[in-house]
């Protein structure tokens, strides 16, 4: 079996070699050049550090002056969404 190294993960996952490097020392792996091997193990660790850091940042919705909501996404984009009056 070939072995991966920063470098080939980084273009697998379509990102930098520099923020492969940087998301995988948040995770606490010691990775620390574009030539070091990345086995099953360290992909499970960055993957499980990556699902946790996506669960701390939710989706928040405030309201303003009743006419509408801004909803502030996981990206940090917020959208406005307008309220509309039922005519019967």
């Amino acid at each position: 079996m070939a072995q991966t190294t920063v470098k080939d993960f980084a273009k697998t996952l379509k990102i930098s070699e520099e923020a492969l490097l940087k998301r995988m020392s948040s995770a606490g792996l010691s990775h620390s050049s574009k030539s070091d091997e990345v086995t099953t193990a360290h992909k499970q660790i960055l993957l499980r550090s990556l699902k946790q850091k996506q669960k701390q940042t939710s989706s928040s919705i405030s309201s303003s002056s009743g006419v509408g909501i801004k909803v502030k996404s996981k990206g940090g984009k917020a959208k406005q969404i307008k309220k509309r009056k039922k005519i019967s």
